[in-house]
C-alpha cells in the first residue's frame, strides 16, 4: 500500500538482546525514535459511482479523492487539454465530445486544488440517447495532486449515457452557462435552436432582485435576450426555456441557464474584495474611467445584494460602497490574503518598520501571529482624509490587516510600523503587496519575523513625527511592571 502522507512510524529494538554497544551493553527495548512521517505517494483517484452528466449533456461532474492541479509544480489549475473524453458511439447520432472548459462545483473557474470538477462539453452532433462516454487523464503526466502524484492514465469516470436530444434543442448560447455578467452593462445573450421552432416560452428571474429588466427579440431559429442594468450585486440570474416544440410536435425538455453577477468592487472576479480590487478601483477613479460602468455608487438594497444606481462621477458614494463591500468580504472570507510571490522591491519587516514604496497607489500589509503569546498591531503615517484606509484586527485569531488606496497621491514618505507586546518569544508572518497605477506590483511577498521580549529598557521615537493631534509612543521593558512616561514640550 502506498502512503497517503498522514502515516507515521517509529523504530525500536526488536528485543532487549538485538542491539549492543561496543562494550556489550544492550539497547533497552523501550528505546524509540521520534515519529517519522511518510511522504504522500498515493496518487489521486476518481471515485467510482460519483460521476454524473447533466440532463442536457452540457457538463459532466465527477469527484476525486483529493484536490488536483494541472502541473507537477501545482502552479496551474487543471485545464481542458489535461483531460480526454473516450466516446462510445453505439450507433448513435453524435460522433464525439471534448472538454470545453472546467469549473468547480459552484460554477466558478478552477484555481487549482479542486476535488470536484464540472467539465463543460462540446459534443459533435446531437445525441440520440445511445451514446456513452467517460473522462480520463490525457496522459500520465497531466493531472497531479498537491504532493506531485499523477492521476493514472487508466483512472476514469463512470461510463455515462448521453440524453436523447434529437428533439429540438438549444444549439448554442453566446454566453456559457455559469458565466459572470456585469451588473452595470447590458448583457445580450443569443440563443440558437437546432431547428426552426413552432413555439416556446421562456422565463427570466433573479434570486435577489425583483425588478430585473430585459427585452427579447424572438425568431423561429432562436432569440436574443438582453439583460438590462442595473442588476443586483452577487445575484444569480436564471433563464429557463420551456415547451420548446418543433413543427412535428416534438417537445424538448426544459433548458435552464444560470449566470452570476460578481460582488460590487470585485473587479478581478476572484470571489473576494481585496487590495487588487482596491488598486483597480483607485485607477478607475483617478482616470475618471466610465463611472457609469466601473463606478460603485450610489446603491439601493441590502449588503451584499446592492443594486448600483450609477451617476456620472466618482465620489464619496462610490468610496463608501467599496468600503461596505470590503467589510462584507472580510466578514465572510476572513482577513488572511493569498500569499503573493516575492517580487519587486526587497523589504525587510524584521526591523518592524518599512517605508511605503514610491509610486504606490494601493497596498496591503497582513500579520498573522500567536494571540496567546502577545498582541501585534500596525501603525502608519496618516493617509489623509481623502484617501482610503481599510483596517481590521482580531486579537482572538491573531490577525491584523491594513489595506489602503491613494485617491490623491503625494510625495509624503509614509511608513508602516509593527508594534508588539509579547509575553513569550514567537514568530509572526507578514504578507505584503504594493501596487502602482498601472496595476503592476512594486513589492510583494511574505516574511517570517521574530517577536522578542526586550532585554533592556526601550523607548522608541514617537510615530508619526511631526504630528497634529495624535501620535504613538512605543516602548519595551524586560519584565511586566508599572510604567510612567513623562512627556516634555
Amino acid at each position: 500500500m502506498l502512503p497517503s502522507g498522514v502515516e507515521e512510524f517509529t523504530v525500536s529494538p526488536a528485543s532487549s538482546n538485538s542491539i549492543f554497544d561496543p562494550a556489550g551493553n544492550p539497547m533497552p527495548r523501550t528505546t524509540i525514535t521520534e515519529r517519522v512521517s511518510l511522504p504522500d505517494r498515493l496518487p489521486p483517484e476518481i471515485i467510482s459511482g460519483r460521476s454524473s452528466i447533466a440532463n442536457d449533456n452540457s457538463y459532466v461532474t465527477f469527484i476525486l479523492t483529493e484536490g488536483v492541479y494541472g502541473d507537477y509544480e501545482i502552479a496551474t489549475p487543471i485545464e481542458p487539454n489535461d483531460l480526454t473524453i473516450e466516446f462510445i458511439q453505439n450507433g448513435g447520432n453524435a460522433t464525439g465530445a471534448q472538454v470545453n472548459y472546467i469549473t468547480n462545483y459552484r460554477q466558478f473557474p478552477v484555481v487549482g486544488g479542486e476535488d470536484t470538477l464540472r467539465c463543460y462539453l462540446s459534443i459533435d452532433g446531437s445525441p440520440s440517447g445511445h451514446e456513452k462516454l467517460y473522462i480520463r487523464a490525457s496522459n500520465g503526466s497531466s493531472v497531479f495532486d498537491i504532493a506531485g502524484n499523477s492521476l493514472r492514465y487508466d483512472e476514469m469516470t463512470d461510463t455515462l449515457s448521453l440524453s436523447d436530444q434529437l428533439v429540438p434543442t438549444v444549439d448554442s448560447i453566446s454566453i456559457p452557462n455559469g458565466s459572470p455578467i456585469s451588473p452595470t452593462v447590458e448583457s445580450p445573450i443569443n440563443v440558437s435552436f437546432s431547428e426552426p421552432i413552432q413555439s416556446f416560452n421562456f422565463t427570466v428571474s433573479a434570486r435577489h432582485y425583483n425588478n430585473l429588466s430585459y427585452f427579447a427579440d424572438t425568431t423561429a431559429n432562436g432569440f436574443l435576450l438582453t439583460l438590462r442594468p442595473p442588476m443586483a450585486s452577487l445575484d444569480t440570474i436564471t433563464i429557463t426555456i420551456l415547451n420548446l416544440t418543433d413543427s412535428a410536435g416534438l417537445e424538448a425538455v426544459d433548458f435552464s441557464y444560470e449566470y452570476y453577477t460578481p460582488a460590487l468592487g470585485d473587479y478581478d472576479i476572484s470571489g473576494k474584495i481585496d487590495v487588487d480590487d482596491l488598486a483597480q478601483f483607485i485607477s478607475f477613479w483617478e482616470s475618471d474611467s466610465q463611472p457609469t460602468i466601473y463606478g460603485l455608487g450610489p446603491t439601493n438594497g441590502p449588503i451584499p445584494y446592492l443594486v448600483p444606481i450609477l451617476d456620472e462621477e466618482y465620489n464619496l458614494q462610490d468610496g463608501m460602497t467599496f468600503i461596505r463591500m470590503w467589510a462584507w468580504s472580510i466578514y465572510n472570507f476572513g482577513l488572511e490574503p493569498l500569499i503573493p510571490p516575492n517580487a519587486g522591491v526587497s523589504m525587510n519587516w524584521q526591523n518592524f518598520m518599512e517605508e511605503i514604496p514610491p509610486g504606490t497607489i494601493s497596498g496591503q500589509v497582513y500579520i498573522k501571529y500567536s494571540p496567546e503569546k502577545g498582541i501585534v498591531n500596525l501603525n502608519h503615517t496618516s493617509f489623509g482624509d481623502k484617501n482610503i484606509k481599510l483596517f481590521r484586527k482580531s486579537d482572538d485569531t491573531g490577525e491584523v490587516l491594513l489595506e489602503f488606496g491613494m485617491l490623491e497621491p503625494d510625495d509624503i514618505k509614509r511608513k508602516i510600523r509593527i508594534n508588539t507586546l509579547v509575553n513569550t518569544p514567537s514568530d509572526a508572518t507578514v504578507i505584503y503587496k504594493f501596487i502602482d497605477k498601472s496595476q503592476k506590483i512594486i513589492a510583494s511577498g511574505s516574511q517570517k519575523i521574530q517577536l522578542l521580549i526586550p532585554t533592556d529598557y526601550i523607548l522608541n521615537q514617537n510615530y508619526p513625527n511631526p504630528f497634529n493631534h495624535r501620535t504613538t509612543i512605543s516602548y519595551g521593558v524586560p519584565e511586566k511592571s508599572f510604567v510612567n512616561i513623562d512627556i516634555f514640550d
